[in-house]
């Protein structure tokens, strides 16, 4: 093995001693075992190259199989080191999907009871007015249901007049407009152009 060999091979393979001490999955064992282990390979590959600028020295099949070795150990430990990865990135994901479950949860259960809240305290507070109304004005209540309301609700729904009709149109806009956007009518109906296509 010639020098340059030796020296692309030294400069390719040299490990250098890495330790992550800000990773929470790295065992301390681990880590003084791939220390150990990048050492011995450094010391060996400095020795292997003293060598090979003798002329007369030799690399000895000894060495040859403790560098193999030593290759074969870096891989198990990689390997060890990917798996525990794997396996802690499997579990913060787990638990990543647990907590926003959780979350989506409380979320949807506050904004429940906030609607709740709010249908309660416009319908005690419209409840008090008609109260005071009725009080001021003795049959309030029933004048407004049965002259007022009743009437307007017959008209829009069975009515023949221009205004009954442009009522029951706006209403039909509407709703189909909140249909549209909660089922997102227009983005499959696109789809469906698209496949026709």
């Amino acid at each position: 093995m010639s020098n340059n060999q030796m020296n692309n091979n030294n400069n390719n393979n040299n490990i250098e001693i890495e330790c992550d001490s800000s990773s929470d999955s790295d065992n301390e064992a681990m880590n003084e075992n791939y220390i150990e282990l990048a050492k011995g390979f450094n010391d060996l590959m400095e020795k292997m190259k003293t060598k090979s600028k003798l002329t007369d020295a030799k690399i000895t099949k000894n060495e040859l199989e403790q560098m193999e070795d030593y290759y074969e150990r870096q891989i198990q430990m990689r390997s060890m080191h990917i798996q525990t990865l794997t396996i802690d990135n499997k579990e913060l994901k787990e638990k990543s999907s647990q907590e926003i479950d959780g979350l989506k949860k409380r979320i949807l259960c506050i904004r429940n009871k906030c609607l709740v809240r709010k249908f309660q305290s416009r319908f005690w507070t419209l409840m008090t007015v008609f109260s005071q109304l009725e009080i001021w004005i003795p049959g309030f209540s029933k004048f407004l249901v049965f002259r007022v309301i009743d009437p307007t609700i017959y008209e829009i729904i069975w009515g023949h007049r221009m205004i009954s009709g442009l009522s029951r149109l706006v209403m039909i806009g509407y709703l189909s407009h909140k249909v549209s956007d909660n089922y997102d009518l227009v983005g499959r109906v696109k789809k469906f152009k698209n496949l026709l296509i």
